[in-house]
């Protein structure tokens, strides 16, 4: 058996889920202590998680209540904007997500740095640059908007926090997976870390830890089996 069978064979993951640390650490006395004290920072690591998770969440609804439209002028519109080619970019939301299709098509929005690239080699009296200094305003007025309603909803401080959330749950996650277990209940801590690392974004996530997991529970059963 390979550590990839072993890992899905393992009947402890479900008891890692519901089982506090302080209980895991009472069941394993001769534990590594480092690992331990690691295992007991975890419950705190989750739910600070989750709670800026939360609290995102509810700034997000805030912020989308606030938050102006696009204005048309930021949008492309095919061969009406002949002129504009190559200035588009796929639209995202204020955190940078893809967002929904419409009418079965994704939208393109132009880019201010593209626009001011071809201002600065326009005629100044020509139409042309006229259409670009207010597409460039609207874009300016747009974005100033968007900030303030981002502060305003607490959305700007609220994706913040959650990254420094993420980063602290994925540093103890890395701390857990790397100490040593002696035991079974070390094996558990390990277990629900894996299980914490899951509900992380992919950016913060760590990839290797399962396999550390399998080669620490041959190693503890094992040790047992002596």
């Amino acid at each position: 058996m390979d550590r990839r069978q072993l890992l899905t064979r393992l009947p402890f993951f479900g008891a890692a889920v519901a089982l506090p640390s302080s209980t895991l650490a009472s069941l394993g006395p001769q534990e590594n202590p480092a690992l331990v004290a690691l295992g007991s920072e975890l419950d705190r690591h989750v739910r600070a998680y989750a709670s800026a998770k939360q609290a995102k969440a509810d700034a997000r609804g805030r912020y989308d209540m606030m938050a102006p439209d696009r204005p048309p002028e930021l949008i492309m519109h095919g061969r009406s904007d002949q002129l504009l080619y190559g200035c588009g970019e796929t639209e995202v939301d204020v955190e940078g997500n893809s967002t929904p299709e419409r009418n079965g098509r994704i939208r393109f929005v132009v880019r201010r740095w593209e626009l001011a690239e071809r201002l600065a080699k326009a005629q100044p009296r020509f139409s042309y640059a006229r259409d670009l200094r207010r597409r460039i305003k609207a874009f300016d007025q747009y974005e100033a908007a968007v900030e303030a309603a981002k502060h305003g909803s607490g959305l700007a401080d609220a994706i913040d926090a959650v990254e420094v959330a993420a980063w602290e749950l994925h540093d103890l996650v890395e701390k857990v997976c790397r100490a040593e277990a002696r035991t079974p209940a070390g094996l558990l801590f390990k277990a629900r870390a894996l299980v914490a690392n899951k509900d992380l974004p992919s950016l913060y996530r760590i990839g290797w830890g399962g396999p550390l997991l399998a080669d620490a529970v041959i190693a503890v059963l094992g040790e047992a089996g002596r």
